[in-house]
C-alpha cells in the first residue's frame, strides 16, 4: 500500500482523460493506479473521489480488462451509466430491470 504521508509532495504527471487540473490527493491516487498499486480513497461528498475511480477505468482498460462498477442505488446507477458512456462508449448497465450490453 503506497502511504501518502504529504499530499503537498510532487508526484510525476501521469497522462489522463480529463481536461482539468487534478487536485494534489487525486494526483497521488491517479499515479499509484498506474503504477498498478491499490487506492483506497476516503474524502468528503462532493470532493472529487470519483474521478480516481473513472481513472482505473480508464487505466484497466486501456491494458484489455473488464471493469465492473457497483453503486448502492438504481438512480445512482442510471446516472452513472450516462456519465461513464461519454467517457467510454462500450460501458453497458445491469439493474433489476434494464441490462444493456452487459
Amino acid at each position: 500500500m503506497l502511504r501518502i504521508p504529504n499530499l503537498k509532495d510532487n508526484v510525476p504527471e501521469v497522462e489522463t482523460p480529463f481536461k482539468f487540473p487534478l487536485d494534489p490527493f487525486q494526483k497521488h491516487a491517479v499515479y499509484a493506479i498506474s503504477k498498478d498499486e491499490n487506492v483506497l480513497v476516503t474524502a468528503k461528498t462532493g470532493s472529487g473521489k470519483t474521478l480516481v475511480g473513472e481513472f482505473q477505468i480508464y487505466h484497466s482498460l486501456a491494458k484489455g480488462k473488464r471493469v465492473f462498477y457497483t453503486t448502492p442505488i438504481k438512480s445512482l446507477s442510471n446516472q452513472k451509466f450516462h456519465d461513464l458512456k461519454k467517457m467510454f462508449p462500450s460501458v453497458g448497465i445491469m439493474t433489476g430491470d434494464i441490462k444493456f450490453m452487459p
